[in-house]
Parts: structure tokens; C-alpha cells; sequence
């Protein structure tokens, strides 16, 4: 008899955890995180750091959708931060230190993301992955999402 309760007790609270499991694992539309503001090219500015005493300018450049969608409650952003530096003129400490720097410098509620003539503000609560660093053409350096 204790056994056959301990066991309808170890049912219920597995079925209980799989449905509060299944809806936590649910996707939802991610376009609420971020708000489009339209612009024109000419408005679209760059931000910039300064380093060892030399302003260095980046941006962070989005890939369309900018958005996907959301799986397990996070949202997945897929884009890099361009810095349009020569790679032989810097050591690689400092090229390190800079796209620390600039990390760092993102690190805030919000912050401006360009696509083309789009700037979004996109909410920081749903970007806190880790970035990986690509190199790209032209001597630029990028941030690009882990998946």
C-alpha cells in the first residue's frame, strides 16, 4: 500500500515537472525584445573607443531577420561589431584588448544596432552569450554570436 502512494507521488510530481518543463521550452516571438527605428544612411553614425590614447571607431552590424526566435526563453541575435583596423598595425594584445574594450563598452541596457538604413535597439536581457571572434575582409574584426 506505501508503495503504490509512493509511486502515484513520484508520478504526479514528474508529470508536474514535465509540463512546467515543456512550457518553459516553448519558442515565442522574440520581435517584442527590440524596437526599429527608422532611418536614413546619412544618420547612421558610428560609435567609437578610445585606446592607448587613439580614437578607434566600430558598429554593430545585424544580419536580417535580426531577430529569429526564442527557444527555452532566450532569444538567439545574430550579428558582428565591425572595427575597420588594420590587423599588422596592432599586436594581437592589443587587438584582444580593443574588442574587450568595446565588449565592455556594450555592455549596457540597450544599445544601437545597424542594419543598413535600420538602427534597433535591441534589449540586453536576452544577449548575454559569449562572443566568438571572427576575422573578416578587409581587415575588419567581428563578434559574432555563438549558437
Amino acid at each position: 500500500m506505501y508503495f503504490a502512494i509512493k509511486m502515484k507521488v513520484q508520478l504526479t510530481i514528474f508529470f508536474f515537472l514535465l509540463i512546467i518543463s515543456n512550457a518553459n521550452s516553448q519558442e515565442r516571438d522574440c520581435r517584442e525584445d527590440y524596437l526599429i527605428i527608422d532611418c536614413n544612411e546619412e544618420s547612421v553614425s558610428w560609435s567609437y573607443i578610445v585606446y592607448k590614447g587613439e580614437k578607434i571607431n566600430y558598429k554593430v552590424a545585424y544580419r536580417s531577420p535580426v531577430v529569429s526566435r526564442a527557444i527555452n526563453g532566450k532569444c538567439k541575435f545574430y550579428g558582428k561589431i565591425i572595427v575597420p583596423i588594420n590587423r599588422s598595425e596592432y599586436k594581437k594584445k592589443d587587438v584582444k584588448n580593443i574588442l574587450k574594450t568595446i565588449n565592455e563598452e556594450l555592455d549596457f541596457e540597450y544599445f544601437i544596432a545597424y542594419s543598413t538604413c535600420e538602427a534597433i535597439r535591441v534589449s540586453m536581457t536576452a544577449y548575454h552569450h559569449k562572443l566568438k571572434t571572427k576575422f573578416l575582409k578587409d581587415n575588419q574584426i567581428g563578434f559574432y554570436k555563438k549558437e
